[in-house]
């Protein structure tokens, strides 16, 4: 434990402020990293035998699938599943690949020069990340592509050990519903052989959607039923079926969150993922309100995602088939954890909260969770 708490307070004190203002080339440079430490066994080891923790009381199951806890690496850090190996020795239960999109696809350029309320120029980077534990995304959907990715993620899937889900998007800049369509499609054909545990569509990116509410929500409503219909077909083109779950975002109104768990009971999907980043700046402080566009994740979101949560349940107890909620959003610690419980999570996926958290921040919430004074 003193060891722990001896990296995790380096970490926090010395490595976060000094990589603060570099946020993109440090993200590449781990990745970099991790990717050069997963080809040693020996690497892998020490690190699973760091910063995991098995009990048998933290297993789940998810959709017919063991969990060795319920604390889930949300998509976004592994973004073509090049370090799934190395990530996994990190605590979580699970993995969350992704988004895929089917083009390739470079970062969101720069977005330019901002002047702030006193006057300076400051030039706003893709990643921004302040000391509250806040994190400003406005990358995109970068990638290699769904055909290299799933290369990747063949190449990487036995050195794993945990489960890998895949979350796919459309590739941005396509306008017409057909395409659309066939790109989902033709990512999902690649991507449905290589069977992860399961999928997630991608309805919700706010650095890339930027289309009125009732078209927006006409487009999700379409893109799911396709994907349910497609991945439908596919499983019984492969003889196996893999779990759909839909990702949505917190500045849904009410009735926007019932027409979506509506449309996935309607075609046969099995999960929500509440939820994704925000563009809402209501209430932040200055230093960052303005920065603008992207999407904003940290403990300024969590309040958001509870209330969707909550209302993903409400109308999930309405009818038909239960779906599994998964909570993603601000969560991190145990306490944030239990109230997504309390109203009706039964998974939890964190990146922002690992981020900060360090490397014993999975070990941390598994420790937390076994706790019985810590329980619900």
């Amino acid at each position: 434990m003193n060891k722990e708490r001896l990296i995790t307070s380096f970490y926090k004190e010395v490595v976060l402020p000094v990589t603060r203002r570099q946020c993109e080339q440090t993200h590449n440079s781990v990745l970099w990293t991790l990717e050069k430490l997963q080809k040693s066994e020996f690497i892998l080891d020490f690190l699973r035998e760091t910063f995991n923790l098995e009990d048998n009381g933290l297993k789940v199951e998810f959709l017919g699938v063991e969990l060795r806890n319920r604390f889930l690496l949300a998509a976004g850090m592994d973004k073509d599943a090049r370090v799934l190996p190395a990530l996994a020795c990190f605590g979580m239960g699970g993995i969350e690949a992704g988004s895929f999109t089917l083009q390739p696809r470079e970062d969101n350029l720069l977005v330019g020069e901002e002047i702030l309320p006193e006057g300076r120029i400051m030039k706003v980077k893709r990643i921004e990340r302040f000391s509250d534990g806040t994190v400003i995304n406005w990358m995109g959907f970068p990638g290699v592509g769904t055909a290299k990715a799933v290369e990747n993620l063949n190449k990487n899937r036995e050195k794993v050990g945990i489960p890998v889900g895949v979350n796919l998007a459309v590739s941005p800049g396509l306008v017409e519903d057909e395409e659309k369509k066939k790109d989902l499609r033709h990512s999902l054909e690649l991507v449905y052989p290589a069977k992860p545990e399961w999928l997630t569509l991608n309805v919700s990116c706010p650095n890339v959607m930027e289309t009125a509410r009732n078209k927006k929500m006409k487009e999700a409503e379409m893109l799911i039923a396709f994907f349910a219909e497609t991945s439908k077909e596919l499983g019984r083109q492969f003889g196996f079926r893999i779990p759909r779950l839909i990702k949505i975002g917190p500045d849904m109104e009410r009735e926007e969150i019932g027409r979506i768990v509506e449309t996935a009971k309607l075609f046969n999907c099995d999960g929500i993922v509440a939820t994704n980043t925000t563009i809402d700046r209501t209430g932040i402080r200055e230093k960052y309100a303005h920065i603008r566009q992207g999407g904003l994740s940290g403990p300024r979101l969590f309040e958001k995602s509870l209330r969707t949560v909550h209302d993903v349940s409400v109308f999930n107890h309405m009818c038909g088939k239960k779906l599994v909620i998964i909570a993603c959003g601000g969560i991190d610690d145990i306490k944030k954890w239990r109230q997504m419980q309390g109203y009706g999570a039964d998974l939890c996926q964190v990146l922002t909260g690992f981020v900060f958290g360090g490397p014993y921040f999975f070990k941390k919430m598994c420790r937390d969770d076994l706790n019985p004074w810590l329980r619900r």
